[in-house]
């Protein structure tokens, strides 16, 4: 378990990274979204991962493009544009 200076720490980095990038929450309009594509996307034989599939769908809501090292997943996504970092 983490000592009181990493946590500290950790706490410190979560905050400034917080302060620096905006953030969404999720909305019942994101869970449509999800939804919507997650159905979708399954009656084809698809699945994507939840933690994807709900970072397409926040970024769909607020018309946001994803920026990844990874574009498999969101690359099955319609309409979410995707940037390769």
């Amino acid at each position: 378990m983490a000592g009181p200076r990493v946590r500290a720490a950790r706490e410190e980095f979560v905050e400034e990274v917080f302060a620096r990038i905006a953030t969404h929450p999720c909305t019942r309009q994101t869970v449509r979204i999800f939804g919507r594509i997650d159905a979708h996307t399954r009656a084809k034989g698809i699945t994507i991962p939840t933690a994807d599939l709900s970072i397409g769908a926040s970024a769909l809501e607020v018309g946001f493009s994803v920026l990844t090292a990874n574009v498999r997943h969101y690359r099955m996504i319609p309409d979410l544009k995707v940037r390769l970092w």
